[in-house]
């Protein structure tokens, strides 16, 4: 077995909640919260906005030790930079739609948005604040763009998370998509976050994996909007089985643990 470092982060209790009719408690989060640190994901997901009382459990893991694992999203608009830092977070997932097709439904020209998410990024810094940023629908975002906005907020971010919104993509698309932007950004910064829209989301990530992402982002048991996030438990098995690898820093012991977990939810 060949051993590979992997990010992996995990949206479970943020993108996953989305599916219809689930809703995690609070002692539900906090459990699964310790048992996915335990298992080794590098980070987790949350996200202060949703209302005054995720912000407050929020804050809670954040005075624990479980703050060096915990990241939160926050869309493109400095308030919500400032709910990150009540929160007392580490890290901020600043996320847009980034395709010209959602730009238009959002009546924003690619100008303007670029300004915004520099602003943004460059705002979260000042705090003091690690910034991701989530290039929302980026898989069918045009190439020319992505390049001239990843150049300009290169200097600002840690990683770049393209996401598959749509879950269009391929283990084919996949590869040429992290090969062009890696181009851009160089090896080690490129994370991806795809839906299963269209069944490959696995093989996509695995295929991402091999062209030059540093990690992905996934749910377990593959819960989510529409057909789900793709499921960390199936990359990791995809891993293992189809290339004999194991990612480094995973106790493997502890996944039937997480699963059991979240199914029970």
């Amino acid at each position: 077995m060949k051993p590979v470092r992997i990010h992996i982060f995990d949206s479970t209790m943020r993108d996953g909640e989305q599916q219809p009719m689930l809703c995690f408690r609070d002692d539900d989060k906090i459990a699964l919260s310790y048992a996915l640190a335990e298992l080794g994901i590098f980070e987790l997901d949350l996200m202060p906005s949703i209302d005054e009382h995720e912000r407050m459990l929020i804050r809670l893991l954040n005075d624990t030790p479980l703050r060096n694992r915990i990241g939160v999203s926050t869309m493109v608009h400095r308030k919500y930079v400032d709910q990150a830092i009540m929160v007392n977070a580490r890290v901020a997932y600043a996320f847009v739609h980034v395709s010209d097709k959602l730009m238009k439904a959002r009546s924003k020209t690619r100008d303007q948005l670029l300004a915004e998410i520099h602003d943004v990024l460059a705002y979260g810094r000042s705090r003091g604040l690690i910034v991701d940023f989530c290039g929302g629908d980026g898989t069918r975002a045009d190439i020319g763009y992505l390049r001239e906005l990843l150049t300009e907020i290169d200097p600002l971010i840690r990683f770049y998370q393209t996401c598959d919104t749509s879950g269009v993509m391929t283990p084919m698309t996949s590869a040429k998509h992290v090969s062009e932007l890696a181009r851009v950004l160089g090896e080690g910064r490129i994370v991806v976050h795809y839906h299963n829209d269209n069944g490959q989301s696995v093989e996509s990530v695995a295929a991402a994996l091999h062209a030059g992402a540093v990690g992905f982002d996934g749910t377990f048991t593959g819960i989510g909007e529409r057909a789900g996030n793709v499921a960390t438990e199936g990359v990791l098995e995809y891993l293992h089985r189809k290339n004999k690898e194991y990612v480094e820093g995973i106790n493997y012991d502890k996944l039937p643990n997480v699963l059991g977990m979240v199914r029970s939810i």
